[in-house]
């Protein structure tokens, strides 16, 4: 029986034909490149016959083919080891714009952004001693639009010269369109984020002024309720309180002092609020000097017999001095109210440079606490040594804390019961 014999050439849904064979594909994936031949080879077989044929690795066809070369699905491409265009067909005149003549003076390098050109360098010399490599690169056009490529090369050797000769396949612009689409869509919900978070935090900023301001209204207006409590409990103690017995002249010793107490938290309450609402005035100037000014208002209040105080090196800084000043004084008197008893409590305080900030640390040797407690501390009104005798309305380390964070610095603490405390505090070396 005499075999048909097809002519040699290209078939739809097959590979390149050789002699007698035909292979009809499912999936042309790779192209296959040698000296004197080039060919898409298939993964899989739908024809019977062909299956039990084996697919040759190598099917002699002429660079030279004119027609053959022009009908590749890519760009065909063959240079010198330097990089020199010496053979390619129509389809990187149709992609890329250059006519043939133009072509004919340009390097391969210059088909790519400058920027690519190690990546090009690296792939030459890959191929040179690998025998094949592949690149993703985009190829640029004689309108400077890319167009991204998959480069699949092979060494070959011409006239006794080792040159590169490959295809190079248009990776389609469907998926980039996608990757595009997904960019966008990224950015807009992006931006629509950025958009519902200022406006929240916008609401919240709102929402903390209102909180301040009725704070500072509902304290305020209580001082004058409160000023006529204490002010008739101590009237009917002075002048009355031969009329009372015991237990009456002990409740109203009692209703006088919890108003005192309440006076004291209305007071606290205030002051933390106007701190809250001060605008910072920042300004450069010595730390030692702020703290020497703290010192002033703390030394009639506390008896210089109950602590020693050191002093290292302090640098100057960009803060609000009078904020700051009311820094020192809370951890300073916080270090002497909580010493232990009948004991002369060190405090010692320092400066180090750690990166973009300056941090500052209070060392006492006072009663400490466990740091089971360390977030309970910071809170307003919080105290937690409930000790007869021991003064503080918890306010001073939550005046510390927000003062500290309006500079966009942070506070943190060391402690053990029994031991001391080390309270620290951060300030940029830079506010903005």
């Amino acid at each position: 029986m005499m075999r048909r014999k097809y002519p040699f050439g290209t078939y739809p849904g097959s590979v390149l034909v050789h002699n007698e064979h035909r292979f009809r594909s499912t999936l042309l994936n790779k192209l296959i490149v040698g000296r004197d031949y080039m060919l898409l080879a298939n993964k899989s077989f739908t024809d019977t016959e062909a299956s039990k044929q084996t697919l040759p690795k190598e099917i002699p066809i002429s660079i030279k083919d004119e027609g053959l070369v022009h009908t590749l699905p890519g760009i065909y491409y063959v240079i010198s080891t330097d990089g020199k265009l010496l053979d390619w067909n129509k389809k990187l005149e149709e992609v890329s714009g250059y006519s043939s003549e133009e072509i004919s003076t340009l390097l391969f390098s210059d088909l790519f952004e400058d920027r690519y050109q190690p990546s090009i360098d690296s792939h030459i010399t890959n191929v040179i001693t690998e025998g094949a490599a592949e690149m993703r690169l985009p190829l640029l056009g004689k309108n400077n639009e890319g167009r991204q490529c998959l480069f699949s090369s092979k060494e070959i050797i011409i006239d006794g010269q080792a040159c590169i000769k490959g295809l190079a396949l248009h990776i389609p612009d469907q998926k980039r369109s996608k990757d595009a689409r997904l960019l966008d869509k990224y950015k807009q919900m992006n931006a629509e984020l950025k958009g519902r978070v200022k406006e929240q935090t916008s609401q919240l900023e709102k929402a903390n002024k209102e909180i301040a301001s009725f704070s500072y209204s509902v304290s305020h207006d209580l001082r004058a309720p409160l000023r006529a409590i204490l002010g008739y409990s101590t009237l009917l103690l002075d002048d009355h309180a031969d009329n009372l017995n015991g237990e009456g002249v002990e409740f109203l010793e009692i209703l006088k002092n919890e108003s005192e107490r309440l006076g004291e938290l209305i007071d606290g309450l205030l002051f933390f609020s106007r701190m809250n609402r001060k605008e910072k005035e920042l300004i450069t100037c010595s730390m030692k000097e702020v703290i020497e000014m703290a010192l002033k208002e703390i030394e009639p209040v506390h008896n210089s017999e109950n602590y020693t105080l050191n002093i290292g090196d302090m640098p100057e800084i960009k803060m609000d001095p009078k904020l700051i000043k009311q820094v020192w004084i809370s951890l300073i008197e916080n270090a002497i109210i909580y010493k232990k008893a009948d004991e002369k409590v060190a405090i010692d305080i320092q400066a180090e440079a750690r990166g973009d900030k300056m941090v500052f640390s209070i060392s006492d040797t006072g009663m400490g606490f466990d740091e089971r407690y360390y977030k309970k501390i910071f809170g307003v009104f919080e105290r937690l040594h409930h000790t007869s005798g021991i003064q503080g309305i918890g306010l001073g380390l939550a005046l510390v804390q927000r003062i500290v964070v309006r500079h966009n610095g942070t506070v943190w603490v060391d402690s053990e019961t029994g031991t001391g405390s080390t309270f620290y505090f951060s300030l940029p070396k830079k506010i903005v």
